[in-house]
């Protein structure tokens, strides 16, 4: 019975969060290379199963170039390439721990080739010093609590593309502590 009660909080979640399209642009190409000379989570070396949407336009200012800030999004690049999101709640200007693990970790090469090629990326954040929208506060904190998230940050939870839990990394971590942490869970999609 817990399972479905799950099920259905993660799809009333999914179908709110493709209600919070807010600052996409639907007419654009998905799927364009960026040319900001950035690279993507799909790009890489070596050729890809699928190439990896280009993420729409971030709902918030704070959201990384190649990050999803839209789940719903996320959710369709991740069943099309069959790739689990990494979710990841943040406070991205006001929480030392996030701020670390995003400079020691996930701007890092390491981070970026195993996410390149293995991974979709979703950033969900809640800043300080500026305000979210009031839906995508809302979209966020179901999000959240869908997820079973708590209430600290850094928490990185994986989602397989069908939307089942892998599991969760919650805090900060050294670069390779965190990083086969992070292996270990892509291993169980």
């Amino acid at each position: 019975m817990p399972q479905i009660l799950k099920a259905l909080c993660l799809l009333l979640a999914v179908s709110f969060l493709a209600s919070c399209n807010v600052g996409t642009d639907k007419g654009k190409d998905q799927s364009a290379p960026s040319d900001s000379g950035e690279n993507l989570p799909g790009q890489q070396e070596k050729p890809s199963p699928a190439l990896v949407p280009r993420p729409p336009e971030p709902q918030i200012e704070s959201t990384p170039k190649g990050w999803y800030d839209d789940y719903n999004a996320a959710m369709a690049a991740a069943r099309q390439t069959n790739r689990p999101v990494f979710v990841l709640f943040t406070g991205s200007d006001w929480c030392g721990w996030c701020i670390k693990l995003r400079n020691d970790v996930l701007t890092r090469p390491d981070f970026k080739k195993l996410a390149a090629e293995e991974l979709i990326l979703m950033f969900v954040d809640s800043p300080d010093g500026f305000a979210l929208p009031p839906r995508v506060k809302q979209a966020h904190e179901m999000l959240a609590q869908t997820l079973g998230a708590g209430g600290g940050v850094p928490h990185a939870i994986l989602v397989s593309p069908d939307g089942k839990k892998l599991g969760d990394i919650s805090g900060y971590r050294k670069e390779t502590e965190y990083l086969d942490e992070l292996r270990k869970i892509i291993r169980r999609k």
